[in-house]
């Protein structure tokens, strides 16, 4: 079973890897055709997607254009005869009004009258059988008794158990007196009272008693009773509610002679035994109200006739003509538009085609000018993705009619793409979402225009934000862009005055809001979803306060100034070639972090003391230098570092020559063979501009750091022959750097490495009487030799030579 198991698992990962690197990361199969078509599906896909997210796809409008209070510039005929339909308040209206004429049904409930009488008389029945019974006969109390007691002014006197017992036994929820009891166990005073519970409880069981609750829920004056299997109607005063009933029961005198007492046990007897027998039914009046509401007719009962003219050129249209433009255009669709009728059909087709060559044009564009984002399927994915959701928003503000165009969200797209592959891809995505939501919105120019504006702007704001609260400042810029396309619409176009262009600047600043903050939400689930790292998760990374830099400071204090040198020269050459410069700087302090497994075998770290390869073989020493590429791996993924700074991790020696150690081999044993992959790194080469950039730094930081007179032309000199070395040795042959980039990259590395290397003023000696003074002044022995034991220490690298340096 385990055998098994462990079959499945490989297997598994085996179809992941492949998947991956077939979808994702874009090694496809030797057949281009297999890769195109993937995208190609894609666009066909998002496409269809978009069409169903398309208002009024589903009928053709020749009068879109006309709206109330323009002025039109056709005749509208009506081709038929068709009914003027209520709009929707008009008709929820008469529904209501409708469904409130149904009256309440009421449900009499057969034989709770002869149940509730039986009752009574049961439990009088058993009171009368007391008298019979031989053990509690003797210790009822008479009524003479009674009667004496009471009228020799005694208080009552204390039952006895058994009569109590008795007595409970009949009900236990009776609580009376001593006098209510001995009242009770009287035959001829029981016998009344029992006379008129009946009479009570018969009258108004008859008529019908109703709960309290339902009772105030029915604010009808006339119910609909049904009683016996007929149904009639009555007035909802005729019922009695519980409330009533006690009310009722509290003016019946049952005896004169003891009115108090008398009303006291007919009360509690009668809470004893009242039940309703008149229920609302609910569900049934519900159903009936449903049905009522039904019957309302949709229409008027006005007609428009064929031939009628329903607005006329010239006019100026008013809403009344809009409705009845309205029910023209629901005809319309009603009559067969919506049952698989040719022209329908071929304007959705006509309306896909121009998604689709929408979205092949962008395509093409990222296949000829963005390769490295057409080729991994993941970033189409990922804007694909950012489309529907633009769409799907504009989709609910589109038919929502009292929401206005001005909050189609084009920016969230915008910002996202930005964000997450670069502001060119997401330039050409603005324009391309852009001309679909124009298409969405039944080609508004207006929209176009605004929404252009909109994306293209937010497209450029967020390139450079380098923080979380400067997140914030693309609304300023998306508003202003919004302002200023409303301006030049209405001075040019509209003429709506500026009242109406304020409302509008207003609705736009809401939509640049909105879109931020939907932006700012979104952010994190797209850099999980599609394992991208965005700048501001390269910022955190970058805090030289994190775990793994602390301990690379502490453990390998030469590395870590090495890689804050080689952060600075990336993101100087990133910044001047246009590559994202956060990316190589945070990756740069990353990129020897498997230097501190073994930091002194590292020349940065050995601070003058013995250098350990001078023990070991220089096959053993090109193992050591070229394992922290594999360490510093391990590291990351422990760290959980993303994929990116992984790769630069990797990737950032290539797999060029370890050539000292080489050399240092075929001298000590000439006669030997050697295999020259013993001694170069493992590899991948550079897969991107800012790995390839932190290659160039780290070697061009390396060879400048064994000059022992860096001047301004042998820096540039050495910096010009390493990048000829690299790019001789084919290690920026998978990167997209240019000629031109290189050149730029070497005038950045120049400018950087010139302050590096900055000489000091050597200051003439001081007069004796001075000389004098500061001797007085000078720190103890102590401190001086602290300083000069870190000024030593400064001095290490002027013994290195170049390819010890490059050897690391």
């Amino acid at each position: 079973m385990a055998g098994l198991q462990y079959k499945f698992r490989l297997k598994r990962k085996r179809f992941v890897k492949w998947f991956r690197t077939r979808t994702m990361i874009g090694h496809w199969p030797a057949n281009p055709y297999f890769k195109h078509g993937s995208r190609i599906a894609l666009a066909m896909l998002l496409a269809w997607l978009a069409l169903m997210l398309t208002p009024g796809r589903r009928f053709y409008d020749p009068f879109f254009d006309i709206q109330a209070g323009s002025v039109a510039d056709q005749d509208v005929i009506a081709p038929f005869d068709f009914p003027v339909y209520k709009n929707s308040a008009e008709l929820e209206l008469e529904r209501q009004l409708a469904a409130d004429q149904v009256k309440p049904v009421l449900e009499f409930l057969p034989g709770v009258r002869e149940t509730v009488v039986d009752e009574l008389l049961n439990f009088f029945s058993r009171l009368e059988n007391a008298w019979r019974d031989t053990s509690l006969a003797p210790e009822l109390i008479r009524w003479d008794r009674f009667n004496e007691l009471r009228t020799a002014g005694s208080s009552g006197y204390a039952i006895k158990p058994i009569v109590l017992n008795y007595l409970y036994s009949l009900d236990s929820s009776l609580s009376v007196s001593d006098e209510e009891i001995v009242y009770l166990f009287d035959p001829v005073r029981s016998n009344v009272l029992k006379t008129r519970l009946k009479d009570f409880l018969v009258g108004r069981l008859r008529e019908g008693v109703i709960g309290d609750g339902a009772y105030d829920r029915i604010e009808n004056k006339q119910v609909s009773l049904r009683r016996s299997g007929r149904e009639e109607e009555i007035s909802f005063g005729e019922l009695t509610s519980i409330a009533q009933v006690y009310e009722q029961a509290a003016a019946v005198i049952v005896d004169p002679e003891y009115p108090e007492l008398s009303k006291s046990l007919f009360l509690q007897i009668l809470s004893r035994f009242l039940q309703t027998n008149v229920v609302f039914n609910l569900t049934e009046t519900d159903r009936l109200r449903q049905v009522a509401a039904g019957t309302v007719s949709p229409t008027r009962e006005e007609m428009v006739l064929e031939g009628e003219r329903i607005i006329g050129q010239g006019e100026r249209v008013d809403p009344a003509q809009i409705e009845r433009l309205d029910n023209l255009r629901g005809e319309l669709e009603r009559r067969g538009l919506m049952q698989g009728d040719f022209a329908q059909r071929m304007r959705e087709l006509g309306i896909w085609m121009i998604y689709l060559m929408l979205l092949i044009a962008a395509g093409i564009y990222l296949k000829l000018h963005c390769p490295h984002v057409y080729d991994r399927f993941s970033n189409l994915m990922l804007i694909a993705l950012c489309f529907l959701i633009v769409l799907g928003l504009s989709w609910l503000v589109l038919v929502n009619e009292e929401l206005p165009a001005y909050l189609l969200p084009v920016a969230i797209g915008s910002m996202l793409i930005s964000y997450l592959i670069d502001d060119e891809v997401a330039m050409v995505g603005s324009l391309c979402l852009t001309l679909m939501l124009g298409v969405q919105s039944n080609f508004s120019i207006s929209v176009v225009l605004l929404s252009l504006a909109a994306g293209v702007v937010a497209s450029v704001s967020v390139r450079n934000v380098e923080s979380r609260g400067a997140q914030y400042v693309p609304i300023i810029y998306i508003a202003l862009a919004y302002l200023v396309v409303l301006l030049a619409l209405d001075y040019g176009y509209r003429g709506s005055g500026f009242l109406s262009v304020m409302t509008a600047a207003g609705w736009c600043a809401v939509n640049a809001t909105i879109s931020t903050f939907i932006t700012i939400a979104l952010l994190p689930l797209f850099e999980h979803g599609f394992k991208i790292t965005s700048n501001f998760t390269l910022l955190e990374l970058g805090d030289l306060n994190r775990p793994l830099l602390k301990r690379l400071a502490l453990e390998a204090p030469g590395t870590y100034h090495h890689s804050i040198i080689i952060g600075s020269l990336a993101e100087a050459a990133a910044a001047g070639i246009g590559a994202n410069p956060v990316y190589a700087r945070v990756a740069s302090y990353y990129h020897d972090i498997g230097k501190v497994k073994q930091p002194n075998y590292f020349i940065e770290n050995q601070a003058g003391r013995a250098n350990p390869h001078n023990k070991l073989s220089p096959k053993m020493s090109s193992l050591i230098i070229s394992n922290h590429v594999k360490e510093g791996v391990e590291l990351a993924r422990k760290a959980k570092l993303p994929e990116c700074i992984i790769d630069v991790i990797r990737q950032h020696h290539g797999d060029q020559s370890i050539s000292f150690f080489f050399y240092k081999e075929k001298e000590k044993n000439p006669d030997t063979t050697l295999v020259e992959s013993d001694f170069r790194y493992p590899g991948p080469r550079p897969m991107s501009r800012e790995t390839a950039i932190i290659m160039l730094a780290d070697a061009a930081d390396s060879a400048s750091r064994t000059l022992s007179d860096p001047t301004v032309s042998r820096i540039r000199s050495l910096i010009k022959g390493l990048i000829e070395a690299k790019l001789r040795d084919g290690q920026l042959d998978n990167t997209e750097l240019t000629l031109r980039d290189l050149t730029r990259i070497g005038e950045e590395f120049l400018t950087i490495l010139i302050g590096v290397h900055h000489s000091r003023i050597d200051y003439p000696p001081k007069p004796d009487k001075e000389k004098n003074d500061q001797q007085r002044r000078q720190p103890d022995k102590g401190e001086v030799d602290k300083d000069l034991a870190q000024e030593d220490r400064g001095v290490v690298y002027s013994s290195e030579t170049d390819d010890e340096r490059d050897s690391d």
